[in-house]
């Protein structure tokens, strides 16, 4: 199976979101900075579903970017930017 597949699979009713079904909410945080559309918006409703989610991308070998509660805590890292490695 396919990452998104097995994605759509593993949480409960009506926690996967993809395209327009996006809500804007999760384009961008507060700072407004590097707005970028989500492929696939998870929204799990237990803990389970987030180790659930999170094992997938695992296995696919995929980077996963945690939207929080929208705090204010602004900026840290935005979906799509190129990774860089801090030197030492």
């Amino acid at each position: 199976m396919s990452l998104i597949a097995d994605l759509t699979t593993a949480p409960g009713p009506g926690a996967v979101l993809s395209g327009a079904l996006v809500p804007d909410g999760a384009v961008s945080d507060a700072s407004e900075i590097g707005r970028q559309r989500p492929i696939i918006l998870l929204r799990p409703a237990s803990t389970a579903e987030v180790s659930a989610a999170l094992a997938i991308c695992h296995r696919h070998g995929q980077a996963v970017v945690p939207q929080g509660g929208m705090t204010g805590l602004s900026g840290g890292r935005q979906a799509g930017q190129a990774r860089s490695r801090a030197k030492p």
